[in-house]
């Protein structure tokens, strides 16, 4: 046996620590954020699904130009001559 001997185990007992270490700190990271941002995605998609409803609710009440218009109410209704 050489004295290199010894520093290479060394060596690779240092890299597998660092690697175990890396692979469980990125589980970690990984698994917190898709917990804390998950109910953030789900909110966004709900609220882009209600006004989705809303607006093809107006569309069928009001007419398809109105929905898309985004405009208010008419007050009045056009005159026709």
């Amino acid at each position: 046996m050489t004295p290199g001997d010894d520093t290479d185990s060394g060596m690779e007992s240092q890299d597998g620590r660092f690697y175990g270490f890396s692979r469980s700190a990125f589980w970690i990271i990984f698994s917190s954020s898709i917990i804390l941002f998950a109910p953030v995605i789900f909110e966004v998609e709900r609220v882009q699904m209600e006004e989705a409803q809303r607006t093809q609710q107006k569309q069928m009440l009001l007419g398809p130009n109105t929905a898309v218009s985004g405009g208010a109410l008419p007050l009045m209704p056009p005159i026709r001559h």
